[in-house]
């Protein structure tokens, strides 16, 4: 594997992964204020079914926060990798 084709490769995973992980977190935190918003205004008596509403939407939404934390994580991990191999052609 010549050194351009690893460092692109790191660059194509980096690019999708940055993208998914700016998506995600703000997918996140909109379904996490959603989840915030409808537990305050559910009355005390809805029951069961307005519970799981809320429930749900904060379960998502900190589900989503998690993985768009992960995917960025790892945009990092391939960021450096793809500058590492742009620079010197193979590791030392």
């Amino acid at each position: 594997m010549q050194p351009d084709s690893r460092a692109a490769g790191f660059r194509k995973k980096w690019r999708i992964l940055a993208t998914c992980g700016v998506v995600l977190v703000g997918l996140g935190v909109s379904f996490v204020g959603e989840g915030i918003i409808a537990k305050a205004n559910a009355a005390e008596d809805a029951g069961f079914s307005g519970s799981i509403y809320w429930f749900s939407m904060g379960l998502l939404g900190l589900a989503a926060l998690n993985a768009g934390i992960c995917c960025i994580a790892d945009a990092a991990k391939h960021r450096f990798w793809m500058e590492y191999y742009s620079r010197s052609g193979r590791p030392r």
